[in-house]
């Protein structure tokens, strides 16, 4: 059974600006990723850039914090997703 796996790193250059404007993502982006067909988006070291996103990250449990935060950081820093493939 085969599957793909998108990781995408640092969003770095004009291109990825442009996806993820101001170094950081609003509610608004994440959801046009998910709905662009991504099961789960992590996040990295600029996760706190946009403050609008901490009660996204809280909300929704397909949206991950950096794993390395605190326990107390807000969200989930990991989370096993149900797929058609079976659990990841």
């Amino acid at each position: 059974m085969d599957f793909k796996v998108l990781a995408v790193g640092d969003v770095v250059g004009t291109p990825g600006l442009n996806r993820v404007s101001a170094v950081g993502m609003t509610p608004q982006q994440g959801e046009e990723i998910f709905d662009a067909g991504a099961d789960v988006i992590t996040m990295g070291n600029h996760t706190w850039s946009r403050r609008e996103i901490v009660p996204y990250i809280e909300e929704n449990d397909r949206v991950l914090r950096p794993a390395n935060y605190a326990p107390q950081t807000p969200g989930n820093g990991w989370g096993v997703y149900e797929t058609r493939f079976g659990d990841v």
